[in-house]
């Protein structure tokens, strides 16, 4: 009887949960996303690591259904949720042709799986199949909300923020107007899904943008050209509407047409190009992120087709990802004034599922295992950190309370898996400070289609461990700790905990040293570091030659400007910077009514540093500020300025070469950049007074410098030259008992002659070896280093006319 009224509660509940959906989806059909990677269950934990299984019956991903509201109604019927988003701008006004994203939180740098949609002309966008819990919703314009995602149907109101109006033009080289362009709006992120196009020129070359975020930039696209570069709207007038810009294409670019076929020649449909390479990092200016250019991305149509138009020339990395595939990268050469071809032929995803079990066989639940189609970085893999910057990311899972995981969409061919797992402690459940995360990683070969178990064990194996002391002691934390394996050269990094304490986990049977990088150390400090360990021999300790420093009470710093010299044309990308004779800086003094302040300043030497977007405005003296006191800097004026016109002179091969160039007066102040582009001059205004540095760089040619006098109401004028040359890298390897802290190394021609020079610090560096980079023209040369402590190494290598690129060990005895 109790398991016929159970069944009956079943089957009333299942019947009001259909007629529920029945009513709630019949409001708004959608089509659904990508389904989201699923824990899976009944997996043979004891068939082995590495076993192939019988093909699954569960639906493909990512399939379109014979309708949405079957589709919402199968979603719910698998326990998944389906989220209708309304999203708003002020006023409750809804926000049309707004793009959504949706996520789960928490994934770092996993983005595969990110679903998008563009909300319609009532402002809602529908996601379903998602996964019940807490999930991040995030708008083109950057706004972000959290939800607790459910199963079942769900209605979320999502609130844009006010933007400013955008009013402006799109122009050639030539000042042209420029039709048809497509306007990007870039955010502060560095993925894929970074910017998008939010609208278009029209005949004039107008375009309007509603609701742009203050601190975003916009470009402009266009067939013919490439991309503009971004214009940063934190650096425009924003205090009255509307905003007006203008973007400038760049110099004539190529066009790329392609489509995207399955391994049966059939076309993909909706699948996500992407071209391009997202940074890595970004600049700060003050405070503020500087966007650069992320990828673009197109979905092909019914027949697989894709393109692009309005590419930079040059070799362009391609990314593909698809539903029921895996990810396909490759790249495409860019010509001007060429439609490049491309056909991409999409393998059948494979999975990887198993359990993770601990150094017991327990299955451990919160580990994370990750694949990685191509070898990711793992320099830092003891602190947990793998560095990937694939577009597209890569794929990953959290085991569940029983230590499963499944991960779907996983390319055919080598796969880099890695199973990770950090104790946290204490009620907030945080990690466990010192102690290198537990980790195994395994390549495992996948062919198109297959379902693979893979059961990794975590278990601590041979450990290092050890404390860092300074002089009198006291314990010395938060620093880095390298563990060099002495056999094989293999360095992991980590920071040790409050108390000084490290332990290193997963090593293999081998010689040890251990070296630590001091944050703050008197000058001259030797590195701290110790050889010749074994796994397990006991509690390893380093001690600092120093005490530990009594800590000055911090001060504050204030001040005015005077822009006497009426130099600032753009107040609000005017900033105030504190610069310290110790090489930091503070960005967060605001300007307001012409005066600044800085609370908190750990006492130093500094000066104040006035700069409007990349141009350094004015400089202070030094100033002393000590313990506990409040230093008035007094006023701060500028000049009336100069300018300078720099001519570069472009030696044979250098004429696709855009080299960025600096102007400086102080190395300690930073810098003024200038982007000269392709051109052959550049007028640059605004300039303080004064004797100036100027360098260049640009990928493939030599380091260039010049000095430069600014005068006063006076345009002068300097003369670089730009020569194309090869990279070279030069590992350098220092004694292991060696107590060098610095060297200076020389790259000379084949007479002797020099042609480049630096001093370096060994003291704070957190791995080895040294890595040196220089680019070298054609010809014969010798690297040449020579230490504080008289050790030397050279070695003697050629550029030949091909510039390819290489890397040289440098053995310094």
């Amino acid at each position: 009887m109790r398991k016929v009224g159970l069944l009956v509660a079943v089957l009333v509940g299942s019947a009001l949960a259909v007629w529920a959906l029945l009513q709630w989806s019949a409001r708004e059909p959608v089509a659904p996303p990508v389904a989201a990677n699923e824990a899976v269950g009944g997996l043979d934990t004891a068939a082995g690591d590495l076993v192939p299984v019988a093909a699954s019956d569960r639906a493909p991903t990512g399939v379109a259904p014979p309708s949405a509201a079957v589709a919402d109604r199968s979603a719910v019927a698998g326990g998944l949720a389906v989220v209708r988003v309304f999203a708003a701008w002020p006023g409750a006004r809804p926000a049309a042709g707004v793009a959504v994203f949706c996520g789960p939180t928490g994934e770092g740098f996993y983005q595969p799986d990110l679903h998008l949609q563009e909300t319609d002309g009532n402002g809602v966008a529908t996601f379903v199949g998602l996964t019940p819990g807490k999930h991040q919703l995030r708008s083109d314009r950057d706004d972000r909300l959290t939800v607790d995602v459910v199963a079942g149907p769900q209605d979320v109101t999502f609130a844009l923020a006010a933007g400013v109006r955008v009013v402006g033009s799109v122009r050639d080289a030539n000042g042209q107007p420029v039709a048809g362009a497509g306007i990007w709006l870039q955010t502060a992120r560095t993925s894929w899904a970074g910017g998008r196009q939010v609208a278009s020129s029209d005949e004039r070359g107008a375009f309007v943008v509603e609701h742009m975020p203050k601190q975003r930039s916009l470009g402009a696209f266009a067939k013919g050209h490439a991309p503009s570069k971004l214009v940063d709207l934190g650096e425009c007038d924003t205090s009255t509407e509307p905003v007006q810009v203008e973007l400038v294409l760049g110099p004539p670019g190529g066009e790329l047409v392609g489509v995207v076929r399955d391994a049966e020649g059939r076309p993909v449909p909706g699948a996500v190009v992407a071209v391009g390479k997202p940074p890595r990092f970004l600049d700060h200016r003050g405070g503020d992120p500087v966007e650069v250019w992320t990828p673009r991305c197109v979905s092909t149509d019914a027949q697989g087709a894709f393109a692009f138009d309005g590419l930079a020339t040059g070799e362009l990395p391609v990314a593909v990802r698809a539903p029921r595939f895996g990810i396909w990268r490759g790249s495409v050469s860019i010509a001007v004034g060429t439609v490049a071809q491309l056909e991409v032929v999409l393998t059948a995803a494979a999975s990887v599922a198993g359990t993770v079990y601990d150094a017991d066989g327990a299955p451990l639940a919160g580990a994370q295992v990750s694949l990685y189609d191509k070898p990711p970085g793992t320099s830092y893999l003891s602190g947990g950190q793998i560095d990937y910057d694939e577009v597209f990311g890569h794929l990953q899972a959290t085991t569940d309370s029983e230590g499963r995981y499944r991960i779907d969409g996983v390319a055919a061919g080598t796969v880099h898996a890695f199973a990770q797992y950090q104790e946290r402690i204490g009620p907030r459940r945080r990690p466990r400070e010192g102690v290198s995360v537990l980790y195994v990683r395994e390549e495992l070969q996948l062919s198109a289609g297959a379902e693979v178990v893979w059961n990794p064990t975590l278990s601590p194996g041979l450990c290092v461990a050890g404390v860092v002391l300074y002089a009198d002691g006291q314990p010395l934390g938060d620093v880095f700790v390298t563990l060099k394996d002495e056999r094989s050269g293999v360095e992991c990094v980590m920071t040790n905990a409050r108390d000084g304490t490290f332990l290193f986990q997963n090593l293999a049977a081998s010689m040890f040293a251990v070296r630590v990088q001091y944050w703050d150390a008197p000058k001259g400090t030797p590195t701290l570091e110790r050889g010749g360990i074994h796994p397990g021999q006991g509690r390893v300790e380093l001690r600092a030659p120093f005490d530990k420093p009594v800590e000055a009470q911090p001060g504050t710093v204030l001040g005015r400007v005077d822009d006497a010299g009426a130099r600032i044309s753009r107040p609000g990308a005017v900033r105030v910077e504190l610069h310290s004779d110790q090489r930091w800086l503070r960005t967060d003094g605001k300007l307001v009514d012409g005066a600044y302040r800085f609370a908190n300043v750990d006492p130093c030497r500094f000066r104040i540093v006035l700069i409007e977007g990349e141009t350094v405005l004015a400089r202070s003296d030094w100033h002393e500020l000590l313990p506990a006191a409040t230093v008035d800097a007094g006023v701060l004026r500028t000049e009336p300025g100069g300018a300078l016109r720099i001519v570069l002179q472009r030696g044979l091969g250098s004429a696709e070469l855009e080299p960025k160039l600096y102007l400086s007066q102080d190395a300690t102040t930073g810098s003024t950049k200038v982007e000269l582009g392709r051109g052959s001059d550049v007028l640059v205004t605004s300039l303080t007074p004064g004797a100036y540095q100027v360098t260049g760089y640009a990928k493939g040619m030599c380091r260039i410098e010049a000095s430069a006098v600014v005068r006063a109401g006076e345009t002068g004028e300097v003369t670089l030259v730009a020569q194309v040359g090869a990279l070279r890298r030069f590992e350098v390897w220092l004694p292991a008992d060696g107590k060098a802290t610095q060297g200076t190394y020389r790259i000379v021609d084949g007479d002797g002659r020099l042609f480049a020079t630096r001093t370096v610090s060994f003291a704070d560096m957190p791995r080895l070896p040294y890595p040196a980079f220089v680019t070298v023209p054609v010809g014969q040369w010798r690297f040449v280093i020579e230490t504080d402590t008289g050790e030397r190494g050279e070695v003697a290598f050629a550029v030949a006319s091909e510039l390819a690129e290489e890397t040289l060990r440098v053995e310094v005895r």
